[in-house]
């Protein structure tokens, strides 16, 4: 409770260091990338970043958004809008802000595929955008906490009973959150390829 009286005292207590997280959906849109993507037929981590802690996944290079494919304008100007409704909101104005999509990318999971741990660096927001989910019981996207503590017990259980956040794939879904969650991709055991696309972005005033 931000700002709240303690009773008898004059002391409150404030809930400090907020972490912001949106979601949107565009089913269309998923539609027309997944035909895109699929007729690409990549394969392999062509970013050739953090091989290490991807495993049956193939990746695009981080220039996904720099075609000139009428499905990639279309999603690009969506993804800006969505971010300049999360800012207005967030900042209670009514402002214009210029995106600039620092890196893009798209990810195709097969069965058994992984994302380890990590965050997005040189950049303040990222998006996830689930195009097709497969089988939506496994694949979460799981955001941790980033408070961390070296010592638990019943003084900060608060902290424990909220250190990760599992997100449900879903198509057409976009999640935006800052660059400092930490994240991975859970075990994915469809089928179907799982499909999503992922940016990073810098912000500013207009």
């Amino acid at each position: 409770m931000f700002g709240s009286k303690m009773t008898g005292t004059s002391s409150s207590v404030n809930t400090l260091f907020p972490t912001y997280m949106a979601e949107f959906t565009n089913e269309q849109l998923a539609e027309g990338l997944k035909k895109f993507i699929v007729s690409l037929q990549s394969s392999g981590i062509q970013s050739n970043i953090a091989t290490e802690i991807k495993h049956n996944l193939n990746e695009s290079k981080f220039d996904f958004f720099r075609s000139e494919e009428y499905i990639i304008k279309q999603s690009v100007s969506y993804f800006a809008g969505c971010l300049r409704k999360l800012l207005n909101q967030l900042y209670r104005e009514d402002s214009i802000y210029k995106v600039n999509f620092v890196d893009s990318w798209y990810h195709i999971g097969k069965k058994n595929s992984v994302h380890h741990v990590h965050k997005h660096p040189g950049c303040s927001w990222c998006g996830i955008y689930y195009v097709n989910p497969g089988q939506t019981s496994t694949g979460s996207t799981v955001f941790l906490s980033p408070i961390g503590s070296d010592f638990k017990d019943y003084g900060n259980k608060y902290l424990f009973d909220n250190e990760a956040i599992k997100i449900k794939p879903a198509a057409g879904k976009l999640v935006l959150f800052p660059s400092y969650l930490q994240h991975f991709q859970s075990l994915y055991e469809g089928d179907d390829d799982r499909i999503v696309i992922a940016f990073n972005c810098a912000i500013h005033k207009i």
